[in-house]
């Protein structure tokens, strides 16, 4: 086939244009879209993402987000709330009362392996996950971004008062990026033939959701450390097993005015603590 000078470019504006139409959230099993497809031959990205994989059966911590209904001053607000929040004992919050309105939500996860609700093992595989989506009208999950930092547990020693102590921490070493990009039309079609797309997953509903992988770098990307501790609370005549993401030191700052590591504490940016509460292996 022959293309002209301007017939390229407008091909690229045609599938822009194209694409620009196609629903950017997408369902998928997050687990099961980061490991390599049985049979196919491994890129080198699905080899460097099962190497920091957490091994199955694993724990899965959660901290859940949903969008819930307070009146300020007399107004409705909506605003993102967790379950174990504070604020449930300061604020009346309503449901979600439209059928028609989407509920948002943005869950963090950890997977650790089964044993972390006593003990964190320094060398073990672990995984910190962002996810960012809706629940439809239908009651169908459906997410607009996932981000996956898959690396290994560590042991750092503190000084407080004059004591040494022993904290555990995670340290992301890949980052895997989820985004969708809807069901493609014809000339997304005709153009895979030509152009293969690359880190591409199709679910069954013909939705593909592309990954991109950065691996952390000693000086700048992924160059942070998550402070993590395990606990359990009495709740509703039990033991809620959670893990408590104490602080994120982050080393990564270039900016201007930020050149030094910083460290965040979510207890003193969020006046309260930060939990995952356990939830179930996948």
């Amino acid at each position: 086939m022959c293309v002209d000078r301007w017939g390229l470019p407008l091909l690229w504006i045609a599938l822009a244009t194209l694409s620009s139409c196609q629903a950017r959230y997408f369902h998928a099993d997050v687990h099961r879209h980061l490991s390599p497809d049985k049979g196919e031959k491994w890129s080198r990205m699905d080899s460097l993402v099962v190497q920091y994989l957490p091994d199955t059966p694993f724990v899965v911590y959660s901290l859940n987000m949903r969008q819930l209904r307070y009146f300020k001053n007399n107004v409705e607000e909506r605003v993102l709330v967790t379950d174990y929040s504070r604020l449930h004992d300061k604020l009346v919050f309503f449901e979600e009362n439209r059928p028609d309105l989407p509920k948002k939500f943005h869950r963090f996860e950890l997977w650790l392996p089964a044993h972390s609700d006593t003990v964190l093992v320094p060398g073990e595989k672990a995984a910190l996950l962002s996810l960012r989506g809706k629940t439809s009208p239908d009651g169908r999950v459906l997410y607009e971004l996932v981000h996956v930092y898959l690396g290994e547990i560590i042991e750092d020693t503190l000084t407080l008062k004059g004591e040494v102590n022993r904290q555990r921490a995670i340290t992301p070493l890949v980052r895997v990026t989820m985004t969708g990009t809807g069901k493609p039309g014809a000339l997304l079609l005709w153009l895979d033939k030509i152009f293969p797309p690359k880190n591409v997953r199709t679910t069954a509903e013909g939705h593909r959701i592309r990954r991109k992988v950065i691996k952390r770098h000693p000086t700048r990307d992924l160059n942070m450390d998550a402070y993590v501790q395990p606990g359990a609370f009495p709740w509703n005549g039990g033991q809620v097993q959670y893990v408590e993401v104490k602080a994120l030191l982050d080393r990564n700052h270039n900016q201007i005015g930020a050149e030094k590591p910083m460290i965040f504490d979510f207890r003193q940016i969020f006046g309260e603590p930060l939990w995952l509460v356990r939830q179930q292996s996948p």
